[in-house]
């Protein structure tokens, strides 16, 4: 897994309560894509972060091998961003518009009793 960054740690130091939780930084490509393949431990939450800019467009879609809650939300105030929230889904797609620059994580809950493992695709528009 990456290294997480201060602003992830930060997030991660915001959650509070629950079980474990995971950040990584979302590492793009030259073409801004990305693709991450992590595992979200049961009554854990795992977030995906990335810093964008202004007026960026990220077109997203995961799958979950379990049901899993989803959000995506603001670092630092951990408000949902762009009503992007979902529960108890093994799927989703979507594509999200920041109006400001801002540091955004894509985040996911397994209420389960199995560990459950989540791939995710972003790409840059």
């Amino acid at each position: 897994m990456a290294k997480p960054t201060l602003w992830c740690l930060t997030a991660l130091a915001l959650m509070g309560g629950g079980g474990a939780a995971q950040a990584e930084d979302v590492r793009w490509d030259a073409q801004g894509a990305a693709s991450l393949v992590f595992t979200v431990a049961t009554k854990s939450e795992h977030e995906a972060c990335s810093r964008l800019a202004s007026g960026e467009r990220v077109v997203w879609a995961f799958v979950a091998q379990g049901p899993v809650d989803f959000t995506i939300r603001d670092a630092r105030t951990r408000q949902v961003v762009g009503g992007a929230t979902r529960s108890a889904v093994r799927e989703a797609r979507d594509a999200l518009e920041v109006p400001r620059a801002q540091v955004v994580c894509w985040a996911w809950v397994n209420r389960g009793a199995a560990d459950t493992q989540v791939s995710l695709q972003l790409r840059k528009r």
